[in-house]
């Protein structure tokens, strides 16, 4: 039986997702096909305004890089590849713009994932 901490971070998951979130779409490199996260995800992008004005803070976050929130069942997979480049090249769509994924980290629950994202100078 499932604890309620999971219904519930599913939930509040899905709420800011449904006001804040982006629809993205990932390319496996391993199989080609293209899959649509269900729930969505929260995505960071800094504006050239933000990057200025915190080059000269001594934060301890990288509030510069592209990070994408997912929950790891809308993404089956991805965690692993994105962490193997090896396998192949993970491609991302969010917000109408392409990326890479480059290294993915678990949360501390396990099913909530960031992964860091780059410009895809191909498309």
């Amino acid at each position: 039986m499932p604890n309620a901490f999971d219904s519930l971070k599913a939930n509040m998951f899905k709420d800011v997702t449904s006001v804040m979130g982006f629809e993205a779409r990932w390319l496996s490199s391993v199989t080609g096909l293209v899959t649509i996260a269900a729930h969505g995800v929260t995505f960071k992008k800094p504006s050239l305004k933000e990057k200025q004005l915190l080059e000269y803070d001594d934060a301890f976050w990288e509030p510069t890089n592209r990070i994408m929130e997912y929950f790891e069942s809308d993404f089956p997979g991805l965690f692993d590849l994105a962490n193997r480049p090896d396998l192949g090249v993970q491609k991302i769509q969010v917000d109408n713009e392409y990326y890479v994924a480059g290294e993915a980290r678990r949360m501390f629950d396990g099913d909530l994932v960031y992964v860091q994202l780059f410009p895809d100078e191909d498309v």
